[in-house]
């Protein structure tokens, strides 16, 4: 067959001394962030471009840190040439995880894989509905910062996941079923990051101006005894020459002139019951 062209993967045929065409195929983008609520898309690119081909998607999740279940990819096939474009979907809700995303026709594969990540949508929800208000990217990654430092923490035990820890009586949550932005990426963040930790707190509230009056006098007065109305949350297994209230300069102010949050971390009875700082 003088002059036939046919397909290969990654090797190169010879027929009737005329080599064979390779098949290639790239994939685009190099990683994107969704929830159980989006559908996103993924682009393959066949080279040949008049190549017809059908193509498969392959999706392992490799990465789902503090997290009670799994979420999983929903990428049907797809034929055509040239550029072809598939949604993505995730589910089940709360979910999450993190994919690798590879397609594959005619026994080729994709030069490289899609990242995938896909974070527990109750810290989308919890971050929207504490802090989203506020404007303050900062504030919503030291929220869920806050949320994870509760994992198997001895001083206020119980918590082992994101699915068992933002929840009703703890933390306040939207009913917000997307990935909305930025909660979405700062989410991400804090889902597949270990660190840092947000001054090692474990609980946040916030004051009226008269409790942030009483918390500034103890501040300033450097007295190790905490403070008496400053509506901090109170825990039966948490005492109070254990908790250290903790001002964070780049929170925000309320209308009223109090700072959009306090928080509660833990020191010794020794140490100043209330400090000011920037966690990061």
């Amino acid at each position: 067959m003088m002059g036939a062209v046919c397909q290969c993967s990654s090797w190169v045929a010879i027929v009737g001394n005329t080599p064979c065409s390779v098949l290639s195929l790239s994939q685009s983008p190099s990683s994107f962030n969704m929830s159980t609520g989006d559908t996103k898309q993924i682009t393959v690119t066949v080279n040949p471009s008049s190549t017809a081909v059908t193509l498969s998607f392959g999706s392992s999740r490799y990465l789902n840190p503090n997290s009670s279940c799994g979420a999983s990819l929903n990428i049907p096939g797809k034929s055509g040439s040239g550029s072809i474009t598939q949604n993505v979907t995730a589910s089940a809700y709360p979910c999450s995880g993190v994919f690798s995303v590879v397609a594959s026709a005619g026994g080729a594969s994709a030069n490289s894989p899609t990242t995938v990540k896909v974070p527990p949508q109750q810290l989308i929800q919890m971050m929207e509905a504490e802090a989203g208000g506020t404007g303050n990217s900062g504030l919503m990654q030291g929220l869920g910062e806050v949320a994870r430092n509760r994992f198997y923490s001895s001083v206020i035990p119980g918590y082992t996941n994101w699915q068992n820890t933002i929840v009703a009586g703890q933390f306040a949550t939207s009913s917000t079923s997307t990935g909305i932005e930025p909660e979405l990426d700062i989410a991400v963040t804090v889902f597949v990051n270990s660190s840092p930790n947000f001054c090692g707190a474990l609980s946040f509230w916030t004051p009226t101006a008269a409790q942030w009056t009483v918390v500034q006098n103890a501040w300033t007065s450097g007295t190790t005894t905490f403070p008496a109305g400053t509506g901090a949350p109170t825990y039966s297994t948490w005492s109070t020459s254990n908790q250290q209230i903790i001002y964070v300069t780049t929170v925000g102010t309320q209308g009223n002139g109090a700072p959009n949050f306090l928080f509660l971390g833990y020191r010794s009875p020794t140490d100043h019951a209330a400090v000011s700082g920037v966690c990061q």
